[in-house]
């Protein structure tokens, strides 16, 4: 995304940019002034403006010559409401918020947002914590709850070893190592996917594996088949969850539509997602949108007597994963 940046407080500029490239420096390109003789000498094409007062109305007054705006914002101390038409941005909210608002002002101009997708088909969403946050499969089972509501969601666990036939009796059910057993084994027939879907609380899931052993050998090649059979059959959003880089991760997050990568405040897991941008993501050209979310409780305090689905989708914890997740642009 092409950020103009321009207003006279100095300190508020410096921090705002400074901000915006730590959080992630391949999402934005900006070009940031803080005086009007400054931004008179600029030329280029911007997906969005945010401007200060005095420096919109060099915009909106045509006088700036060489510089297009798609999306012009107008950043106020107080947000009270449009100006000409042109939509306000608040200086002093979340940085959670402003990001947020930035996504949704860009919609699909945002690069890497969502890729186009053929008619009849749905998007892949994979949910993966490089710091192994212990709260992932609650998360990953609200969001497909929350996607659920608006659209056929089939949430998929990709755990070698999970917790989830805690929440949800499955006994004597086809798992998803079963699924890729017959994924592998019969080229060009389609699955009968309906012998490996369960529903509970409205959520639609394959259950996960219960050989964690076997989960070494899968290859990445049978991951991306299995996957083609799933997308055959099921015509909606496909939630994954991701536990750790086993064969073939980066063949999935490659083709999926979005990533959410699940973490906790704080400076040791700052730099824990720092390592894995640097050292993963930086170095691949993937094409979809990737969200950060900070989840800062943990299943000490959070799981307690929660070991029920109905109960803890409707429990404290899920209302603020819910709270989390309306700040997700791409999931409007």
């Amino acid at each position: 995304m092409k950020l103009l940046i321009c207003d006279d407080d100095v300190a508020y500029v410096e921090a705002l940019v400074k901000h915006l490239l730590n959080e992630n420096s391949k999402l934005y390109e900006i070009r940031a002034y803080t005086t009007i003789s400054g931004l008179m000498h600029d030329r280029g094409e911007y997906d969005v403006g945010i401007l200060g007062e005095q420096y919109l109305k060099l915009y909106v007054g045509e006088e700036l010559e060489n510089v297009y705006i798609h999306h012009p914002l107008l950043l106020k101390a107080q947000v009270d409401g449009d100006v000409d038409g042109v939509e306000s941005i608040s200086k002093y909210q979340s940085m959670r918020g402003f990001k947020s608002q930035l996504a949704k002002t860009c919609g699909n101009g945002m690069q890497g947002v969502v890729r186009e997708q053929k008619s009849g088909k749905g998007r892949v969403l994979c949910v993966f914590s490089p710091m192994h946050h212990e709260l992932q499969l609650p998360f990953a089972l609200c969001l497909s709850d929350w996607c659920g509501q608006r659209e056929p969601v089939l949430f998929i666990n990709m755990e070698p070893i999970s917790v989830q036939p805690t929440f949800i009796n499955m006994e004597g059910r086809r798992d998803l190592l079963d699924l890729l057993y017959v994924a592998a084994n019969r080229r060009g027939i389609p699955v009968e996917l309906d012998d490996y879907i369960c529903e509970s609380e409205g959520i639609r899931f394959i259950p996960p594996m219960n050989s964690p052993t076997e989960v070494a050998y899968i290859t990445g090649e049978q991951w991306m088949s299995c996957g083609r059979k799933i997308r055959e059959t099921f015509h909606g959003t496909i939630i994954l969850l991701l536990d750790h880089m086993m064969q073939g991760f980066e063949q999935i997050v490659a083709n999926c539509d979005g990533l959410i990568l699940l973490t906790k405040p704080g400076d040791y897991y700052h730099r824990s997602m720092e390592v894995f941008r640097q050292r993963f993501l930086e170095e691949r050209n993937f094409n979809c949108w990737i969200q950060q979310v900070p989840l800062p409780m943990s299943a000490g305090v959070a799981m307690e007597d929660t070991y029920d689905l109905g109960q803890m989708l409707r429990s404290k914890m899920a209302r603020e994963i819910r709270k989390e997740l309306e700040h997700v642009a791409y999931l409007a």
